[in-house]
């Protein structure tokens, strides 16, 4: 249960990915009176719904899906699975399962019971000029703990959000198998990591599937809520959040 908010309409999930490990918490919110500046949350949800459900049907990218939390080693109920995957929210993968969360910003990827390590989650096919190493080798020295082991945002400036997670929140930088410094027509990526939590934060740039019609670096200002927040007032984009407790 939540606490009632006149304004908002909420719901939340408790999630058991793995017996025995905390609960993972998922609230979701629609809040159209939340002062928001010129970004229009309703609208950009619809756009990246449509972008989202198309590239699943279509087995493609858009950087909307790199808006995503990952798990690994799950007792997921995959019961429904197959109604999902009609409803082409769902594709067919052998690595992993790609699932939009509908009327959200938000994808989940699930790596599939046959798959014995982390390595195998959601390889990333680079063009030939796009340098890139091993997902495997990369993750050796960071071992990722099973269930939910990874929350991944779409960025404009991954290595200033990286550094935000290490100044602020205490985490490390570490090395990610994408291209550094950026590079167009790839998926670059900056990758921060928890120790302790076996957790990592990963920030995507994916010049690779950017659009005519759509701009990673003009989506990132219109949610920018630090002018909003200046003015007293709390920003729509904000509910997208990790939460950690301390």
């Amino acid at each position: 249960p939540l606490p009632r908010c006149a304004s908002a309409e909420r719901a939340a999930v408790k999630l058991t990915v793995v017996e025995g490990s905390p609960q993972q918490t998922l609230v979701f919110i629609n809040h159209p009176s939340v002062a928001s500046g010129t970004w229009n949350a309703t609208q950009t949800i619809s756009e990246a719904a449509a972008m989202i459900e198309a590239s699943l049907a279509q087995r493609n990218a858009v950087p909307w899906k790199d808006n995503h939390d990952g798990y690994m080693h799950t007792i997921m109920n995959f019961l429904n699975l197959t109604a999902a995957r009609e409803s082409r929210l769902v594709p067919e993968d052998r690595s992993i399962v790609s699932m939009y969360v509908p009327g959200t910003l938000w994808t989940i990827q699930i790596g599939t019971v046959n798959q014995n390590n982390l390595g195998l989650l959601q390889r990333d096919v680079q063009p030939n000029d796009c340098p890139s190493e091993s997902r495997s080798d990369v993750e050796v020295d960071t071992p990722f703990r099973a269930g939910w082991w990874k929350a991944t945002y779409m960025a404009s400036k991954p290595d200033v959000a990286v550094q935000f997670m290490v100044d602020i929140l205490g985490a490390e930088r570490v090395k990610s198998p994408y291209t550094w410094p950026p590079l167009p027509n790839c998926t670059n990526a900056q990758w921060a990591y928890f120790p302790q939590l076996e957790f990592g934060v990963h920030f995507v740039l994916n010049l690779k599937n950017m659009t005519a019609n759509f701009s990673i670096g003009e989506q990132v200002r219109a949610m920018d809520g630090l002018e909003t927040l200046e003015s007293g007032s709390f920003h729509a984009s904000m509910h997208n959040s990790l939460v950690f407790m301390v």
